[in-house]
């Protein structure tokens, strides 16, 4: 099969149209005023999602959902293509990857919507061309720099103190002009956060090999839903050696119902195993606990990002998802419910439900039910204590320095709450005090924020490590007793605070050294060769 490359070019034109509508009046070429510039973007971004709209009811819904999906396909495949080559992501063309997935699936996720509501009395068979999609590629890419910059103005505000921007298309493509420290603590911050943590070269983090998780996922899966993660891989090879073969292609367009049929009868699946792995899958905004999406709130979790395919209900101008020929088959136009399925986005989908589960990111099953709720926050927490905390102080045991987690005493609770790892280095005189946060993925400005009042405010956890240290520094004597080695104030104390993935917060501290779990192996692996 052809590989296609999906990049469409950025339409200049475009900007320029949007520019002109969001400039004040009254500034000629450049803006110097940060209260200006910050509604010169507010009003950029309303005006990229208005032309969005537009766009989307000139052709069916159905064929959008058909479009974007394909779009989502083949970014995907991009994206896999980038990590196997380790190209940088922060750079062109490669930073477009990740706000193309997100903004496709934004496109999906409307479209099903404005398709729940949409006359099915009304004839329109017209599918987008290359020209609309490219121009919808090119407002999503604004809609999103625009939502950026306007978030980082709002929680960053300090660090525009001296900005300036100029009227050009190229306004909605590069950082406003700030100082040099400023922009340099951003350019930091950035490319810090797009690193890729290499975790594959660590047993514990390859989800897939790690047999007590995946057995603990099976068993909730099998307890609430009736299937397991071996169906969903037995679908996945299905369609990539079979069905995409077959019709030679890697997306499935399908009536819901054959769709099910089609994998129970040649898998050897009962057919409500297979219904209920559709449901859980594909993404339904006709469910009850569906919210509209909004492009701003990535914080909503009932949306593609969280599943592999989408189904929806179409009874006629079915040539906007089918072929001219396929369109007029009985079986397909007596369907009620129709599917989109890719076997390259259902292998993404089935590492990442893994991932997501262990992290915490699922909130949208845990908010079915007590239930569910109970039993995904043990997996959560089984993956944070018995894998993360063990792993990090692995990385010292394999060293031959003694590390253990510490919450009581003399059999009593010590006052600062538990510490994840203690560590001992008698003949350097190190001793290492470790607070390990299995943090998700941050990956722009407003999830930038969250952590950090997170870590400041909320949760206070940069509190709750520096009364950690405090009690560390103030009784070596009871963790000498701990250790069975003489602890004395000569000794250096090195401070780490571990993550899951890199956290904005190592700009912001200086009483301790913020990290990556990998980032940590590799300076201890250097120190003790």
């Amino acid at each position: 099969m052809k590989h296609i490359d999906p990049r469409q070019q950025i339409r200049i034109n475009d900007y320029i149209i949007i520019a002109e509508k969001s400039w004040p009046k009254n500034y000629f070429r450049e803006i110097s005023d940060f209260d200006v510039i910050k509604k010169f973007y507010n009003d950029s971004y309303q005006n990229f999602e208005n032309e969005i709209e537009l766009l989307l009811e000139k052709f069916h819904p159905a064929s959008w959902v058909r479009a974007a999906y394909i779009q989502l396909e083949l970014y995907t495949l991009e994206l896999h293509t980038a990590h196997i080559e380790k190209k940088d992501l922060t750079s062109v063309p490669y930073l477009f990857i990740p706000i193309a997935r997100y903004g496709w699936r934004y496109i999906i996720e409307k479209s099903l919507e404005k398709l729940e509501d949409y006359d099915s009395e009304i004839e329109n068979e017209k599918r987008p061309g290359d020209e609309s999609i490219s121009k919808v590629f090119t407002l999503l890419i604004g809609l999103n720099y625009t939502n950026e910059i306007s978030n980082y103005l709002h929680f960053f505000k300090d660090k525009f103190n001296d900005i300036k921007i100029i009227f050009s298309p190229s306004v909605y493509s590069t950082f406003p002009t700030i100082k040099k420290s400023d922009r340099l603590f951003f350019d930091n911050l950035i490319k810090y956060i797009g690193q890729q943590v290499e975790y594959a070269k660590f047993p514990d983090f390859d989800f897939r090999k790690n047999k007590k998780l995946l057995k603990k996922i099976n068993t909730f899966l099998i307890n609430n839903f009736n299937f397991v993660l071996k169906d969903i891989e037995t679908i996945l090879f299905f369609l990539r050696d079979k069905v995409s073969v077959e019709i030679n292609a890697t997306n499935l367009v399908i009536p819901t119902d054959e769709l099910a049929i089609l994998i129970s009868e040649r898998n050897n699946l009962e057919i409500e195993q297979v219904q209920n792995i559709i449901n859980f899958i594909f993404l339904d905004t006709s469910v009850f606990h569906y919210q509209k999406r909004d492009f701003l709130r990535r914080s909503q979790n009932i949306r593609m990002l969280n599943y592999s395919g989408c189904k929806f209900k179409l009874t006629n101008n079915l040539r906007t998802i089918y072929d001219n020929e396929s369109s007029n088959w009985e079986h397909i136009k007596s369907a009620e419910s129709h599917s989109i399925i890719s076997f390259v986005v259902l292998a993404e989908w089935s590492d990442n439900f893994i991932s997501r589960l262990a992290f915490g990111q699922r909130t949208d099953l845990k908010s079915f039910s007590n239930i569910l709720n109970k039993e995904i926050t043990n997996i959560e927490d089984y993956f944070h204590r018995n894998i993360f905390e063990n792993a990090i102080r692995n990385i010292l045991i394999n060293k031959n320095i003694p590390s253990l987690s510490i919450n009581k005493v003399n059999k009593k609770n010590i006052p600062c709450g538990e510490i994840d790892a203690l560590a001992v280095d008698k003949e350097n005189k190190i001793l290492y005090i470790i607070e390990a946060k299995n943090t998700a993925p941050t990956k722009d400005a407003r999830a930038f924020a969250k952590n950090i009042k997170d870590h400041f405010k909320q949760k206070k956890y940069d509190l709750k490590f520096s009364n950690k240290i405090n009690w560390v520094k103030n009784n070596l004597s009871s963790i000498s007793e701990i250790f069975g080695i003489e602890i004395t104030n000569d000794f250096l104390i090195e401070k780490y605070y571990i993550t899951g993935n890199p956290s904005p917060i190592k700009f912001l501290v200086t009483d301790y050294s913020v990290m990556t779990f990998y980032e940590f192996y590799q300076i201890i692996n250097e120190r003790y060769r």
